[in-house]
């Protein structure tokens, strides 16, 4: 007999799996439908069993379901479930609070030790003989991550923060459960440095890779590139779980000119997508382009943790941002934050505010020019108009925006000084060449 389903996902999956019922007709959402229910199969003993501690309404509605379609199907082989509590037995409660300080006085207790292997990540110098870092162990989704504290009983080749950073490591110690903050860590022994971070490794090969392929703007590419006639801004930004913008996008809106600004301005086409996905990222930016109303798409995000930005490096993003019809610019987390987009995108302006301040150079230049040229009567205006106090600061700017260029590339050159210098000291370790 085929019944629709009711009640929650967690309900619905575990009356499928009742003997002598079936879900059917799977939905995009991943529920089922129906339930094909075969009367001579029904346990009554399993569904009392099974769904005592789901929604009682819900479970006497099944119930009474069951009753009634073997009344009508199998007279005379009632299977008449009675009916029964379904409410669960009540437990003796105990504070959380306790039973932590429980958990951790026995745990602490334990002369068992655990190894981990991970990637080491945000590594912080509390003292001259204590420093924490985080460890992220696990692979695609699976990915977890567990807080290593590190004191002068630890033992290691070197455990400075620079020779930790980015580093692939085998952590041995004991676990502790600390229970006014309700945390698990472990209090590291000892230290293998294993080489170089998987995510590091994975970020120069397919920087590597993109860069042969062609999917990256030079240096010269991305400063000499200029907007112009600009009206219409296309934004991509993070939203929070409660509808509310993110901070990278409020500074980005902030630093906009004016007619960019307010509920009714028709000029900033934004998209608003769950904040580092890829694909919601790919499908705006595609959006975007359909549409075809503005003259440059800005991709901006605020800060975070390394981990948090390693989406922005995805080989699909870094395609579809070199590919895009129209100009894409970025700002993504701080200036020392060099994702592979970067690379890929028109312009890179290293933070949210950043990408808002280009675009206000590249708006007011094209309004100054038009305002220079209207006012001139002939040519010898329009040439006087090119020395008006409006390009002059301009130019100011632009000047001031070059030098921050030329530090932004000393910074890099830094960056890959100090990975150089990291593979160095691995290499010296591991005979990696």
């Amino acid at each position: 007999m085929r019944t629709k389903q009711f009640g929650d996902k967690d309900f619905c999956r575990a009356v499928s799996r009742l003997k002598g019922v079936k879900a059917k007709e799977k939905q995009p959402d991943g529920r089922w439908l129906y339930w094909d229910i075969s009367l001579d199969d029904i346990d009554p003993r399993e569904i009392r069993e099974r769904l005592v501690d789901f929604n009682k309404e819900d479970v006497l509605h099944f119930v009474n379901l069951v009753n009634c379609l073997s009344k009508k199907y199998s007279p005379g082989k009632e299977i008449l479930i009675p009916p029964f509590d379904v409410e669960p037995q009540s437990l003796e409660e105990v504070p959380l609070d306790e039973f932590i300080a429980k958990v951790s006085k026995t745990w602490n207790k334990s002369r068992d030790v655990y190894s981990v292997v991970g990637d080491v990540l945000n590594p912080i110098d509390h003292s001259k003989e204590f420093r924490t870092f985080t460890l992220i162990y696990g692979t695609g989704k699976e990915k977890k991550n567990i807080q290593i504290k590190v004191d002068k009983h630890t033992k290691c080749e070197r455990l400075d923060c620079d020779s930790l950073r980015n580093a692939r490591v085998k952590v041995i110690g004991k676990m502790n459960i600390y229970s006014q903050k309700s945390e698990i860590n472990i209090n590291a022994l000892r230290i293998e440095l294993l080489g170089i971070s998987s995510r590091l490794q994975e970020y120069e090969k397919n920087k590597e890779e993109l860069q042969k392929e062609g999917f990256f703007f030079s240096f010269d590419e991305q400063k000499n590139f200029t907007v112009d006639n600009l009206t219409d801004i296309g934004l991509i930004s993070g939203i929070s779980c409660n509808g509310k913008l993110c901070q990278g996008a409020e500074d980005f809106i902030a630093h906009l000119p004016k007619s960019f600004k307010g509920k009714n301005s028709n000029v900033l086409h934004d998209k608003f997508i769950k904040i580092s996905n890829v694909d919601a990222i790919i499908q705006a930016l595609q959006e975007l382009n359909d549409e075809g109303q503005c003259q440059v798409i800005a991709i901006v995000r605020g800060g975070g943790s390394s981990d948090s930005l390693d989406c922005y490096s995805n080989p699909e993003l870094v395609k579809a941002i070199h590919n895009s019809k129209i100009p894409v610019i970025t700002g993504i987390g701080h200036e020392s934050d060099r994702p592979l987009c970067d690379f890929a995108s028109r312009r890179a302006c290293g933070t949210p505010t950043g990408a808002a301040e280009f675009l206000k150079r590249q708006y007011y230049r094209t309004n100054a020019q038009q305002r220079a040229h209207h006012h001139a009567k002939t040519e010898y205006d329009r040439i006087l108009a090119s020395f008006s106090k409006d390009d002059l600061m301009l130019e100011n700017l632009d000047l001031k925006n070059e030098l921050q260029d030329m530090q932004q590339k000393i910074k890099q050159l830094e960056d890959e000084i100090g990975h150089l210098k990291s593979r160095g000291f691995f290499s010296r370790i591991f005979n990696l060449g």
